[in-house]
């Protein structure tokens, strides 16, 4: 049984709890409580107490309110012998270690997402530096960081982050301070409330039209950069993990199918089939008889060997070529292309699922990153007639069926045009069929 005793000294009252009797008496200290709140503490003790002698499972409640106690009260208790004392709990590492542990950590994940989690690294620490314990950031502290991120300029005066970079970094940096919490090194996450700013950014997005592209493959020295070029324009491959990965076993010139290694998704599925393309075809054929695949290389070998270096800059390659053709270069230069293609192919009339799964990826990715309205699609826009909408199968019968569109294969002539003056001075005239006093049924009066 616990005893709740009162001591009253110089206007002050201090609580203690007698447990037990005899030699067995143990005495708990609470010090300056409320009344109430001293109670509380008495009546669960007492439980404890109860369920100590009898060798039972102390009620929930009672369990609840012992998890929820501080380490001060806590200890009193366990010095007591009532309870187990709490496990110290793990000390807070710094931002560098926590960091290394979470990357070394993600034994799956691929070489690129690595490098992007460094440099998530390097732009936290750079703020704080790498011997910043953990816990002594706060939620101030993380907003301080977001906006000093956009502050940043490079020696152009110009913004050194792009806002899909700082939207990128702090999702990783989320990442870093949940799995810090998951450990129990982190009672919050002081991140967790950044949002992040918007990745989309079509002003990055450009279109590459055929003639460009085949501007770009006459200046090309060597079939591999014709079959790099053409990989990405016409075959929406990746550059440069895919481009890389394909070997010419993955190529199948007679049933027209081409597997591409997907490295980018191979935690959902590592590869995809995509048609091979008239436009990729020749190029590929070039290619194949030049290296003499099968006599000369065999089927195991990469399609491209020259350049599989790390220390080849293929971006930098490629605008010295965009250059001899007389072009400007653009902004994301394999992106780009392999982006021109999927737009190309959804204009063509192809399902936009259909090419996703080509591409390998997704409708929502491709709508915000890839897919960018041609300037065929518009001028075509341009040049129809308001009524062309309105087809044989609209619902107007074909009346206001434009004269350039295009006809049916099977319509020997089209329909001639008739106007809405026409179709409405028509309907009016049909108003003296009608009777005058209606087609209603009579009602009774």
């Amino acid at each position: 049984m616990a005893s709740l005793l009162c001591d009253r000294r110089n206007g002050k009252q201090s609580f203690r709890l007698s447990v037990g009797s005899g030699k067995n008496r143990r005495r708990v200290y609470l010090g300056d409580l409320n009344a109430a709140v001293a109670e509380k503490v008495r009546s669960n003790v007492n439980d404890l107490a109860t369920a100590f002698e009898t060798g039972t499972q102390p009620p929930k409640p009672t369990l609840v309110w012992l998890g929820s106690i501080d380490d001060d009260l806590h200890g009193k208790l366990a010095n007591a012998g009532l309870i187990e004392p709490r496990a110290p709990k793990p000390t807070a590492p710094t931002i560098g270690k926590l960091i290394d542990d979470f990357i070394a950590s993600r034994t799956n994940s691929a070489e690129r997402t690595v490098i992007n989690f460094k440099a998530a690294r390097r732009m936290l620490c750079d703020k704080f530096g790498d011997d910043r314990q953990a816990d002594t950031i706060s939620r101030g502290d993380a907003d301080d960081w977001q906006e000093w991120l956009i502050s940043q300029q490079n020696k152009h005066k110009q913004p050194r982050y792009a806002p899909a970079t700082i939207s990128k970094t702090i999702k990783r940096v989320r990442q870093f301070f949940t799995y810090a919490v998951r450990k129990g090194w982190l009672a919050e996450n002081a991140f967790d409330h950044l949002k992040p700013t918007g990745e989309v950014n079509r002003d990055r997005m450009f279109f590459v039209t055929r003639t460009m592209a085949d501007a770009i493959l006459e200046q090309c020295p060597t079939v591999e950069w014709r079959a790099i070029i053409g990989l990405c324009r016409f075959g929406m491959l990746r550059c440069p993990t895919e481009v890389l990965a394909l070997q010419w076993k993955d190529i199948d010139f007679v049933n027209g199918r081409i597997t591409v290694t997907c490295q980018k998704t191979k935690r959902f599925k590592g590869y995809r089939t995509i048609p091979l393309f008239a436009e990729l075809r020749e190029i590929l054929e070039d290619c194949r008889d030049q290296v003499g695949v099968g006599v000369d290389c065999p089927l195991s070998a990469f399609v491209v060997m020259r350049y599989r270096s790390a220390k080849q800059n293929l971006r930098q390659q490629l605008q010295r070529f965009i250059r001899r053709a007389g072009l400007q270069p653009w902004e994301r230069l394999f992106h780009n292309m392999r982006a021109s293609r999927q737009s190309e192919l959804v204009a063509m009339g192809f399902a936009a699922q259909t090419v996703c799964d080509w591409a390998g990826n997704s409708q929502a990715i491709a709508a915000d990153h890839y897919l960018k309205p041609t300037d065929e699609e518009f001028n075509r826009a341009v040049g129809q007639s308001p009524w062309s909408f309105c087809g044989p199968d609209s619902g107007f019968g074909g009346h206001f069926s434009d004269q350039g569109a295009q006809e049916h294969e099977n319509e020997p002539q089209r329909k001639p045009r008739v106007l809405l003056t026409e179709l409405l001075a028509d309907a009016f005239s049909r108003f003296d069929l009608i009777p005058p006093r209606g087609v209603e049924p009579l009602l009774p009066d």
